[in-house]
């Protein structure tokens, strides 16, 4: 690959490396460099390396790499069993430069191997794409990875809810496609994650999903009946895999087994009865899932002590007691939306032995928040000096005086020896001088109620120029608030604040999480549609791009 030279040396940032030649494609012979049986499998080296240096693969590259991951994939049963070691990993929401840090993390995979040791395997959760600015890079090293090593089936790749096309196109994976490829790729990715398995039995001990558990779900096996190559419906065990939370702490006493999940409006909250009722009915310890930022990155639910005896797969023995967490999140996107400051996990289970590691962000090329071009990210920097122009203008208008000296009038006396019409031509000038001043008051009271009204304006051009000066400043964190609020507005007020204001709303977890609440929904258009017959992959109309023979494989 090339990359952008730096003749003059004069780069402001030396130490960050020089993006690749985006006119110079990525030839064949370099992306897939395989021959016979791996000829067309990516070298997901150079994918790495590619991407992080802000390559763009052509459309030819993308769905070469999508068509190889729907023939592995469709072939999986939607529980997949993944032996120890394995590292867990949750959402990841298209941070990219993060999942680079995860992976180095975990010694990256090689040719025949994948983490520390040479059977390390690899587990995640879903939520690859939206609300992060790299959704395709994500995905497609992911994917790299996956088809690089498939004869050794040491990565899992599990579907979350924002692999879909209901919540894609309501948040920022489509356009991101779109901004960078067209539809027909779009629905190729589509494709892609309806191929992908939705639930994992790791080393025979813990249940993997991305949501939660369901009403319609007493025993394994029936994870494997529901068909999964299709968009999942907002009800049913297919939504409740992908969607379900597990309650509150402090409200696990309260409640059964399941009730309606509010913050969803689709699914179920389940609680320590069900998750306990699950566990020992199947002989496992823990639900291993994602679907919720914490504060630490992950989070164990014990909904109070809990004390479990699991019998081994023959049935025979008995292992000791066991005091672990019925459910457990693992979160693995530091400072979500750029604005939660939470940590980053993975869980890491190695013959038994659990270790939760934590990570914090890493930052990437800065890029332009929500796809802004420069003239658009630019428009409160032009704003803030048109109105520090007209606030000057204001301002010097304001600063004429408009006091007017006032005389008192003199009662006057006539001479004794004046005619009576010198009298009157005295009264007439006296009478046409109170005219004149009482026009002359009127004046300046429309003076003074002007006055008040230009003192108003400069107080109003004030307060809009000291907005403008933040919204200029803190423009980064403006739009990650904004991002955040379902109205996409900021909270009234909160310009007017300042600076410090605007730092620590967008910095502040539980503030970010209360703004963030209604994007955790199912969005509204979508849950009020009817729900789609259980069709095959590319349920819009025409589309069936890459699964013609894929499909045979689906357990």
């Amino acid at each position: 690959m090339e990359f952008l030279k730096d003749p003059l040396e004069d780069r402001f940032v030396p130490e960050v490396p020089t993006p690749v030649h985006q006119s110079k494609p990525l030839p064949d012979a370099i992306l897939f460099p395989g021959k016979g049986q791996q000829q067309g499998i990516p070298d997901w080296k150079v994918v790495r390396e590619y991407l992080a240096r802000e390559g763009t693969f052509s459309k030819q590259h993308v769905m070469k790499i999508l068509k190889e991951s729907i023939a592995h994939m469709s072939k999986e049963p939607n529980l997949v069993r993944v032996p120890e070691p394995v590292v867990v990993v949750g959402d990841i929401h298209g941070q990219y430069y993060d999942l680079l840090t995860l992976l180095g993390m975990n010694a990256p995979p090689t040719n025949d191997s994948v983490g520390r040791t040479s059977n390390q395997n690899f587990l995640f959760l879903g939520d690859y794409v939206d609300r992060g600015v790299n959704g395709i890079e994500v995905v497609l090293l992911l994917l790299s990875i996956k088809v690089s090593l498939c004869h050794s089936s040491r990565i899992f790749l599990l579907r979350g809810n924002h692999e879909t096309r209901t919540m894609t196109e309501s948040f920022t994976f489509r356009k991101e496609v779109l901004a960078k490829y067209d539809e027909e790729t779009y629905e190729a990715f589509m494709e892609v994650f309806d191929s992908m398995p939705i639930a994992a039995l790791v080393g025979q001990r813990y249940l993997a999903v991305h949501g939660g558990l369901s009403p319609a779900l007493t025993k394994l096996e029936d994870i494997d009946k529901p068909l999964r190559m299709k968009e999942p419906p907002f009800e049913g065990l297919l939504c409740d895999l992908m969607w379900a939370d597990p309650c509150p702490d402090d409200e696990a006493h309260l409640m059964g087994e399941f009730t309606h999940n509010t913050e969803r409006d689709c699914s179920v909250f389940f609680g320590k009865q069900a998750a306990n009722k699950f566990l020992e009915a199947n002989g496992l310890i823990s639900v291993l899932r994602g679907h919720q930022v914490q504060q630490e990155g992950y989070k164990m639910h014990r909904f109070g002590d809990r004390r479990l005896s699991t019998a081994s797969k023959g049935g025979n023995q008995t292992s000791s007691a066991l005091d672990f967490p019925s459910v457990v999140t693992i979160f693995s996107a530091p400072n979500y939306c750029g604005s939660y400051d939470n940590r980053g996990a993975f869980f890491l289970l190695d013959h038994g032995v659990v270790q939760m590691n934590q990570f914090n962000e890493v930052e990437g090329p800065y890029k332009l928040p929500q796809g802004l071009n420069v003239f658009s990210w630019s428009a409160p920097f032009l704003a803030d000096r048109v109105v520090n122009m007209f606030y000057n203008i204001i301002s010097q208008a304001a600063s004429v005086s408009t006091k007017s000296r006032t005389t008192r009038d003199k009662e006057r006396e006539y001479p004794d020896d004046i005619s009576i019409e010198g009298k009157n031509q005295i009264t007439n000038i006296l009478n046409e001088v109170a005219r004149v001043k009482a026009l002359a008051e009127e004046k300046k009271k429309a003076k003074e109620v002007k006055g008040e009204l230009m003192r108003r304006k400069v107080q109003a051009m004030g307060r809009l120029g000291r907005m403008y000066t933040t919204l200029r400043e803190e423009a980064e964190f403006v739009l990650k608030i904004k991002n955040m609020a379902p109205d996409g507005k900021i909270p009234r007020g909160l310009l007017l604040e300042g600076k410090p204001a605007i730092r620590h709303a967008a910095k502040s977890f539980q503030l970010a999480k209360k703004l963030d609440r209604d994007n955790e929904r199912v969005p509204k258009a979508a849950a009020a549609m009817p729900q789609q017959p259980p069709s095959g992959a590319g349920q819009r109309k025409g589309v069936n791009i890459l699964l013609a023979g894929a499909k045979k494989g689906l357990v």
